[in-house]
């Protein structure tokens, strides 16, 4: 009888080989699936390699974040007011080469680097005069650019004009400062800025000695000295140069009196400041004295007591003692001669020892 049963489809794929036995050959099973295997595995592989190094690509040529140079300036000046001088350089670098599209940070970022400068070459009264520019450079910028400077910044500009040697500048800013600081009842810092004032005074009114000008303009200027709260020993400076500057202007009217006035006062001064540092060259002011007696009043004796006092009891040294010396041994060489002449019977009437004797009034004036 013919099979009338369907033809069933090998079950075994065509890579099954059977032996000939019949049964399945397990390691050429094994062998068809592994090539199976492999033969979608390894595009995938390919693709993930792919989107990795993409990624990798993409990333490192996406753009950084953008820096918002006034956030910068920001940090900057936290950092600043912190007292971390290295950070707030490093971001105003950052800043810096960012400006040419913010003009509106100028004035803010210059006066940053101001700040930074000012600090940086602390204290600025005493600082070398390149630094001393570059913070007076950087304030003047911060200005053009619109900044305003507080009363603390107008201080310390006035303190780098004068280590800049710009004085006259440095002067107007002092003196407002002094204003500010007496509102504030800062005793300390007025004290010093005071003291710093009338150093620079001072010594304006020296080179106009050394340059030999004229009595009557260094009165004036010493005048604007004097009419501060001076210590001490400036005080008796600016009394003794005064005292002298009318000697060799001839002014001597009422000079006797008021060089002892001011003297007494000088010496108040000095018991109530009690400070064994003060000191006062107390020789210069007696001889002083002793050529306003001489030349006002025409008393050789009062004179030469003065310059007895100042060499003896004050035992005076230098230049103040070699005054004192000429001066009392001019006086004691004309009254000689007033006397001889008396004496030999000499007609007309002897000279007066004060009139007769030279002029010593420059002597000592380098010294002062």
């Amino acid at each position: 009888m013919p099979d009338d049963r369907p033809d069933i489809p090998d079950s075994n794929p065509s890579s099954v080989d059977l032996d000939e036995a019949g049964t399945v050959d397990i390691d050429a099973a094994k062998g068809g699936r592994s090539s199976l295997l492999a033969s979608w595995q390894l595009p995938a592989i390919v693709l993930s390699v792919g989107a990795i190094a993409a990624a990798i690509v993409f990333h490192g040529r996406s753009p950084e974040p953008e820096v918002d140079p006034g956030v910068e300036l920001r940090e900057a000046r936290i950092a600043f007011e912190r007292g971390d001088l290295a950070e707030t350089g490093r971001r105003l670098g950052v800043v810096e080469a960012m400006l040419g599209g913010h003009p509106g940070l100028l004035g803010d970022y210059h006066l940053l680097v101001a700040d930074h400068r000012a600090r940086s070459a602390s204290p600025l009264e005493s600082a070398p005069s390149d630094l001393a520019e570059q913070v007076v450079q950087a304030y003047e910028r911060a200005l053009a650019d619109g900044a305003e400077l507080d009363p603390e910044r107008r201080l310390q500009l006035a303190f780098a004009r004068k280590s800049m040697g710009r004085t006259e500048e440095a002067l107007v800013g002092l003196d407002e400062a002094q204003e500010w600081l007496e509102g504030l009842d800062d005793r300390v810092r007025l004290r010093r800025v005071r003291t710093i004032t009338q150093g620079l005074r001072q010594g304006q009114v020296m080179a106009m000695v050394e340059a030999g000008e004229p009595p009557a303009r260094i009165r004036g200027e010493l005048a604007r000295l004097m009419d501060g709260s001076l210590g001490v020993e400036m005080e008796a400076w600016a009394v003794g140069l005064d005292a002298r500057l009318r000697l060799e202007a001839g002014d001597v009217d009422g000079l006797a009196r008021t060089l002892l006035f001011q003297m007494r006062r000088i010496e108040g001064m000095e018991a109530a400041a009690d400070d064994p540092m003060v000191s006062v060259d107390w020789a210069s002011l007696w001889v002083l004295l002793g050529h306003a007696h001489r030349e006002e009043h025409l008393l050789p004796g009062r004179a030469m007591e003065c310059y007895e006092t100042a060499i003896e009891r004050l035992e005076a040294t230098g230049t103040t003692r070699a005054e004192a010396l000429m001066s009392l041994a001019d006086l004691e060489i004309t009254a000689a001669r007033a006397e001889h002449r008396a004496r030999a019977g000499q007609v007309g009437a002897p000279g007066h020892p004060c009139v007769d004797a030279p002029d010593v009034r420059q002597i000592g004036r380098a010294h002062v």
